[in-house]
C-alpha cells in the first residue's frame, strides 16, 4: 500500500501559482505592441499630418498663383485683340488718305496739263481781259489761290496719311511688347502647372502615408487592448483558480 505525503494548502496554492505563471509567461513575452510603440506612431503621424498640411499650402498657394496669372493672361490678350482692332481701324483709314491723295494729285494734274494745253496765253488773256485793277487783282488772286490751295490740301492729306502710319508703326511696337508678355505668362503659365503636378503628386503620396499611419496606430491600440483584455481574462483565471485551491 503506497504512502500519500500530506499537501498543505500553501503549498498547493504555490502550484497553482506556479503553474498559472508558466502559462502566462510566454503569451506575455509574445506581446510586441506597447505604449510606446503607439505614442512612436502618433509622432510620426503627427510629423506627417504637418507636412501634409505644408504641402496643400503650398498647392493652395500655386493654384492662387496660377488663377492670378491666369487673369494676367487674359487681360494682355484682350489688350492685344483692341490693339489689333485699332491697328485695322488705322490701316483703313490709311487707305481712305491714300485714294483722297490720289484723288487730289489728279485733279491737280489736270487743271496743268489744262493750263498747259491753253498755253501761257490763256492766263495771259485772262489777265488782259481785266477793264479794271480790281479785275486784275481778282484774276491775279484766283490763279494763285487755286495753285495754292491744291498744294495745300494735297500736304494736309499727305500729312495725315503720316501721322495715321506713324501710329500704326507705334501699334504694332505696341502690339509685338503684348505678344511678348503673352508668351511670358504662357510659359509661367506652364512652369506653374507643372509645379502644381509636381506638389499633387507629393500630397497624394503624404495622403497615403498619413493613411497607412492612422491605419496602423489603430490597429495598435485595439492589438493593445486585446492584449491587455487577454491578460486581464488570464489574471482573472488564475485568481479564480488560486480561490478554488484555497
Amino acid at each position: 500500500m503506497s504512502e500519500h505525503l500530506p499537501i498543505t494548502r500553501r503549498a498547493a496554492l504555490r502550484l497553482l501559482l506556479g503553474a498559472a505563471g508558466l502559462a502566462l509567461a510566454p503569451q506575455t513575452m509574445a506581446a510586441a505592441i506597447t505604449q510606446e510603440d503607439i505614442d512612436k506612431t502618433e509622432k510620426k503621424l503627427s510629423a506627417a499630418q504637418a507636412q501634409y498640411a505644408a504641402v496643400q499650402d503650398q498647392l493652395e498657394s500655386i493654384a492662387e498663383q496660377f488663377e492670378e496669372l491666369t487673369q494676367e493672361l487674359v487681360v494682355t490678350v484682350e489688350k492685344i485683340d483692341g490693339v489689333n482692332k485699332q491697328i485695322a481701324d488705322t490701316e483703313q483709314q490709311i487707305e481712305e488718305k491714300e485714294i483722297e491723295l490720289e484723288d487730289k494729285r489728279a485733279t491737280l494734274f489736270r487743271r496743268i496739263r489744262s493750263a498747259y494745253k491753253s498755253g501761257r496765253d490763256g492766263a495771259l488773256s485772262a489777265l488782259l481781259m481785266a477793264t479794271s485793277f480790281e479785275e486784275l487783282s481778282s484774276s491775279i488772286y484766283y490763279l494763285d489761290k487755286i495753285s495754292t490751295n491744291d498744294r495745300n490740301l494735297i500736304e494736309d492729306v499727305a500729312r495725315l496719311k503720316a501721322e495715321l502710319e506713324e501710329h500704326q508703326a507705334a501699334l504694332e511696337s505696341d502690339r509685338a511688347e503684348l505678344e511678348e508678355l503673352k508668351a511670358g505668362q504662357q510659359e509661367q503659365l506652364s512652369h506653374i502647372q507643372a509645379k502644381q503636378e509636381e506638389v499633387s503628386g507629393i500630397l497624394s503620396g503624404l495622403s497615403a502615408d498619413v493613411q497607412a499611419l492612422i491605419a496602423k496606430r489603430d490597429a495598435e491600440i485595439l492589438q493593445l487592448a486585446r492584449e491587455r483584455e487577454e491578460q486581464r481574462k488570464r489574471e482573472e483565471e488564475a485568481r479564480r483558480a488560486a480561490d478554488s485551491g484555497r
